[in-house]
């Protein structure tokens, strides 16, 4: 069971799954939620890939059930992406999907996959606590600024998009502020 947990959020599992939503949401044209999906796996992988560096912090020294990968055990990678990919695909699918059953039942596979992961790598002696609790962190940051991002953007469109207002004509007085 925790070989699948782990597996789970493997880089492999991760990429994949990221590719095909990406290419579904680039057929759908749902230009906003794949830009908002593609800057939260972006900016995971990336803060992960320099925390990694910068931290070098060991495994734990316990009987290992998987090959180490060659990053360090601060934060925990497949979590952080486990949880960026899952909840940033349930963000994603609950506004385009209205049903409520559909709606909590995305949710539910969002929380509890990540979880499974987090599990499994602590059982697999692969991470500390504290490793997946960064993870977590860094993951909510990611999704927070991916989704403070888009919306920004969003407004910035319907702006620009909005009719400007016609100039005062000519021969009026110019308005006075106070």
């Amino acid at each position: 069971m925790t070989r699948i947990g782990s597996d789970l959020g493997s880089s492999g599992v991760i990429l994949a799954l990221a590719v095909v939503a990406g290419v579904a949401l680039v057929i759908g044209r749902y230009w906003r939620q794949f830009a908002f999906l593609f800057f939260a796996l972006t900016l995971e992988f990336g803060v992960f890939l320099i925390t990694t560096m910068i931290v070098g912090r060991h495994r734990p020294t316990v009987p290992q059930l998987d090959v180490a990968p060659p990053t360090s055990s601060f934060p925990s990678g497949h979590t952080a992406s486990a949880l960026t990919l899952y909840v940033g695909a349930a963000i994603v699918l609950t506004s385009l999907v209205r049903g409520t059953r559909a709606r909590t039942l995305v949710w539910v596979f969002a929380i509890l996959l990540p979880m499974g992961v987090a599990i499994s790598r602590l059982y697999r002696g692969m991470h500390f606590p504290t490793d997946v609790a960064a993870s977590v962190l860094l993951s909510i940051a990611a999704l927070l600024c991916a989704l403070l991002a888009v919306r920004s953007m969003a407004a910035a469109e319907t702006e620009r998009d909005r009719p400007a207002a016609s100039p005062p004509p000519a021969d009026s007085p110019p308005e006075v502020v106070l």
